[in-house]
């Protein structure tokens, strides 16, 4: 005697596997180490954040800092030198200490000592005209 239940009809078996979830793995094909696909590695965040945070710095140094000294000594006895020195005691007067040239753009600054202060006069290089004058207490 045949089963006339709706559940043996072919139709619906086969409608019920194909609505089942499948829980089977996808074929296993040969793969060579070419093909394998390797994990990225990235360094950790605070690594990243804390080289970030030393550039940061070291650029805010040296913008604020004016960078490494660039002045060349001069040697005070050329005519040169002498006219500098003696516009900047026209400014400050005292005891010259140095004379020197900037690389950068060839200004003169002379170093004076007055009363236990140090004084640099800034002065531009063709004209010797007064450009800055900084101190300390040393």
């Amino acid at each position: 005697m045949r089963d006339l239940s709706p559940k043996s009809h072919p139709s619906f078996t086969a409608r019920r596997q194909r609505d089942r979830p499948r829980c089977v793995a996808p074929p296993l094909t040969p793969t060579t180490e070419a093909t394998v696909a390797r994990p990225r590695r990235t360094p950790p965040r605070a690594l990243i954040a804390g080289l970030t945070a030393l550039v940061l710095a070291l650029g805010l140094w040296l913008a604020f800092s004016g960078g490494p000294d660039d002045d060349v000594p001069v040697d005070p006895t050329t005519p040169e030198a002498r006219a500098a020195a003696a516009v900047a005691l026209d400014v400050v007067p005292g005891r010259v200490v140095g004379v020197a040239r900037d690389q950068d753009d060839g200004k003169w600054e002379v170093t004076i000592v007055q009363e236990g202060r140090e004084y640099e006069v800034e002065l531009a290089h063709p004209t010797l005209t007064l450009l800055r004058l900084d101190y300390s207490t040393d």
